[in-house]
């Protein structure tokens, strides 16, 4: 008897708590919005974008982090790579190939930038988890493709897909 009645006085605890808390919150929020000069983050995800032939897969998010006059940021990509091809080197299997490309603010249109490249061999293996972070940029795209263990010429691209572009 005596646990009910605890728990029935957390629960009651509980709910007054959440309801003197929540209008504290709002006003919070709304005079956060009301300001000129606020800070935003944006979240999204990306993928799952493909090789050509559909061996090589990536998937993530982005992160964006702005300043208080939407002038300067700062991005953070994660995501995973996944190998789909399943057959051995000596039967012409190759290994997962993403690059990744940012445009920073001010550049032509045509400046695209390497900011990463990640490989991964491993098609019965987990994925390769990957994250970087650049800052002041308003586009990120990325190129699937596959490469061979020992190479450095990725073949069978897809075409660049976009991860990223700011809405300024």
């Amino acid at each position: 008897m005596r646990r009910s009645i605890r728990t029935m006085l957390g629960i009651a605890a509980t709910a007054g708590i959440v309801a003197l808390g929540i209008p504290a919150l709002a006003t919070s929020a709304s005079a956060t919005t009301a300001g000129a000069n606020t800070s935003t983050t944006e979240f999204r995800h990306f993928g799952p974008y493909f090789a050509k032939n559909f061996k090589a897969k990536v998937k993530g998010s982005v992160f964006v982090k702005w300043n208080y006059d939407h002038d300067r940021n700062r991005i953070n990509v994660k995501g995973q790579l996944t190998d789909l091809d399943f057959r051995g080197f000596d039967e012409g299997g190759k290994c997962a190939y993403a690059t990744f490309k940012v445009h920073h603010f001010g550049d032509p249109g045509y400046a695209w930038k390497n900011a990463a490249t990640y490989r991964w061999c491993g098609a019965d293996k987990a994925p390769r988890f990957f994250d970087f972070w650049k800052h002041n940029v308003d586009g990120v795209k990325v190129q699937v493709c596959q490469v061979g263990k020992f190479s450095h010429f990725p073949t069978r691209c897809g075409n660049f897909k976009p991860v990223y572009f700011a809405q300024v």
